[in-house]
């Protein structure tokens, strides 16, 4: 959906756009899109949109590892570090 939004410029608010990249990755979109709807779903959206806002979340993509924020497509490569190595606790002496 990213590529389609930022490669692209499609349009994710249009139920053709979403209907097109679902099926684009095998699924029915007459099966998921309304599922996508469902108050639980929409609970869960609206759960991760505070968890994200009480983090300090910046924008998408944003990637939070072990409490530490990255933001955008140019982190990746930090997020892998950090997934690998994670950072000492504040106040650690350095791993050597």
């Amino acid at each position: 959906m990213l590529r389609a939004w930022w490669q692209h410029d499609r349009d994710l608010d249009s139920a053709e756009v979403l209907a097109d990249l679902v099926q684009g990755v095998g699924a029915d979109p007459a099966t998921l899109l309304p599922s996508a709807n469902s108050a639980e779903i929409q609970a869960a959206f609206l759960g991760c949109t505070e968890r994200a806002i009480a983090l300090g979340v910046p924008g998408s993509p944003t990637y939070v590892i072990d409490g530490e924020v990255f933001y955008g497509q140019d982190r990746l490569m930090m997020v892998e570090r950090a997934l690998d190595t994670p950072f000492a606790p504040a106040g650690a002496p350095p791993r050597w």
